[in-house]
């Protein structure tokens, strides 16, 4: 596998391998999809290892705010299953009297994805994009939420 490290000031910034990852103060974000070679009826399975900052924390399913999520561009041929999330905890904000689930530890997330005839035929090599999406928030404030694009490049058997 080949990694690329992207600096907080590459944020967002698109790698062509196998794993990717990115970094700020707010949250570190390390991406994955195995196998590296695909074929008619492969089974990928994409993971992104996430790390919120110290103190930080992002949504989980079942917030009513921006949860952290996973979105592949569309592409013929691809059949995309849903995210799995791990467990989430809960957390009480005192201003607003609410408990909403997040994540403030390390945590991963899981997708998996079928290839058909369609998105390989005839070609050496299939690229998954899409955009990692999150929004994270200290006890004080909630940031911007915030989009980062990946791409992963994957040869064709």
């Amino acid at each position: 596998m080949t990694l690329v490290m992207l600096s907080a000031v590459a944020l967002g910034a698109q790698s062509t391998s196998t794993t990717f990852t990115s970094a700020n103060q707010q949250i570190a974000v390390m991406g994955a999809i195995e196998p590296e070679a695909v074929a008619a009826g492969s089974r990928l399975t994409i993971m992104f290892q996430v790390t919120p900052g110290r103190g930080i924390h992002v949504y989980a399913p079942g917030a009513e705010y921006q949860v952290v999520a996973l979105k592949l561009d569309a592409q013929q041929g691809l059949t995309v299953r849903p995210v799995v999330y791990p467990p989430s905890e809960s957390y009480y904000f005192e201003p607003l009297d609410e408990r909403v689930p997040v994540y403030s530890k390390p945590f991963t997330l899981k997708q998996m994805v079928t290839v058909g005839g369609a998105a390989v035929r005839g070609r050496k090599r299939l690229t998954l994009s899409g955009s990692f999406e999150y929004q994270a928030c200290d006890d004080r404030v909630c940031f911007k939420p915030s989009a980062i694009p990946f791409e992963f490049e994957l040869k064709v058997k």
